[in-house]
């Protein structure tokens, strides 16, 4: 884990996590990053959607244990989903920014795995990984369906995605903040509108054929 030391290490990575009543799962989804072994700094930004629960105490729990890498934005009401995610986002300054839903986790060197790939392809301006899914109802995990076979060599572009609308999964979303600013329509704005703006004329891609998530 590499602390943020500003005017001396340049941001590498923010971790979007956006979070609303999941008291059950932020403490491991927050653990599993400030676990990951990088080589690079980065932040964690935790977007609370004005939980009624006990998500915001855990949340500044690790704020006090983490000082300088976790950093949170608590909503004074109910935003929805949208904007929660669109202001959290705003707020990223890193090189490049990841995507974290509340009650999902990072397995072992997924940050570092994404990192290295958009510093090795530099056309690609969206990386996605795979994930295993947990039954909720059995308790098994599972690979997901994803077939890394069958994916375009040269990656997805703007039109695949308009095409099959879902290619990757929300929390295995890593893109370059040059990507980060698009015109927001006057409607709620889903990951799949921002996966269409963020693309531009680059190509997204899969990290590996290993799940990460």
């Amino acid at each position: 884990m590499n602390l943020i030391n500003e005017g001396v290490n340049k941001l590498k990575l923010s971790v979007c996590v956006i979070t609303y009543n999941q008291e059950k799962y932020i403490r491991q989804s927050l653990q599993s990053l400030i676990d990951q072994d990088v080589d690079f700094t980065f932040e964690i930004i935790v977007a609370d959607d004005n939980s009624s629960d006990g998500t915001k105490a855990i949340v500044e729990e690790f704020i006090n244990r983490y000082p300088g890498i976790i950093r949170a934005m608590f909503q004074e009401k109910n935003t929805g989903g949208s904007k929660n995610n669109l202001d959290v986002h705003a707020a990223a300054k890193g090189e490049y920014i990841a995507h974290m839903d509340g009650d999902d986790y990072a397995l072992p060197c997924k940050l570092k795995k994404q990192v290295e790939f958009l510093d090795q392809h530099p056309e690609c301006n969206i990386v996605w990984h795979r994930m295993k899914v947990l039954d909720c109802q059995t308790g098994k995990i599972a690979d997901d369906l994803i077939d890394i076979d069958q994916c375009p060599h040269e990656g997805f572009d703007r039109g695949d995605i308009l095409r099959f609308i879902t290619i990757g999964m929300n929390s295995s979303k890593m893109y370059r903040s040059s990507a980060k600013k698009f015109e927001h329509p006057g409607f709620p704005v889903l990951d799949f509108f921002m996966n269409v703006e963020q693309i531009g004329e680059g190509s997204a891609m899969f990290a590996g054929e290993e799940p990460l998530g």
